[in-house]
């Protein structure tokens, strides 16, 4: 998985909650 994908979908998680 690339290093940007795991990091937009840190930023989204982090985003909602």
């Amino acid at each position: 998985m690339p290093a940007h994908i795991s990091s937009a979908f840190h930023a989204s998680f982090s985003t909602i909650y």
